[in-house]
């Protein structure tokens, strides 16, 4: 099943230190032969950059769950961290929280912010300084290998007013594999 409600909402850990995804009612099943609707669901912090951006080139993947399970990393560590940086609120609040356009559908656009994320476009060098080993390098290395699925698009050319507020199956199991590389699985 896909989850499609990727969120920090809907992770709970355990005294023991394990987690637990709830909250499946958004959930589908995956057929691969049969063709899915095309649709967003899910909490909008945490939806995949692909979606965001192009909210009708296709249905939800696998790899969109996964790359929700990496915003919800970043959320959780910047939303714990005990210093400040200047600017970072705003950033955050940009990767999180931005959208760009509304088309005459009414659909919302967003993911610029995401995207110039992942190009290393915002955020202070040291953001993620403080966090131990290795933490931060599966941060950098997810970021990295989430990068290459959107190279072909320059975060520079989307719309540079933010609002607060197609990736093919080589990248599901792309992602897929890379998520079970990292966790030593």
């Amino acid at each position: 099943n896909l989850h499609r409600d990727v969120s920090a909402g809907n992770i709970l850990i355990a005294p023991d230190r394990s987690g637990l995804l709830i909250d499946w009612d958004m959930s589908k099943r995956v057929d691969v032969t049969q063709q899915r609707q095309h649709s967003r669901t899910g909490t909008w912090q945490f939806i995949s950059t692909g979606l965001l951006l192009h909210p009708h080139a296709r249905s939800h993947q696998i790899s969109d769950d996964i790359e929700s399970f990496y915003w919800v990393l970043i959320y959780i560590v910047m939303k714990c961290r005990h210093s400040a940086i200047e600017g970072q609120s705003q950033d955050m609040q940009r990767v999180f929280d931005g959208y760009r356009d509304v088309d005459e559908d009414g659909v919302i656009r967003g993911g610029d912010g995401k995207l110039s994320f992942l190009h290393k476009l915002m955020l202070h060098p040291d953001t993620f300084g403080f966090v131990p080993e290795p933490c931060r390098q599966i941060i950098e290395e997810l970021r990295t290998l989430l990068k290459t699925f959107y190279d072909d698009i320059n975060p520079n050319q989307l719309c540079p007013n933010l609002k607060r507020r197609g990736m093919s199956g080589r990248r599901s199991r792309t992602l897929t594999r890379s998520f079970v590389l990292l966790n030593g699985s």
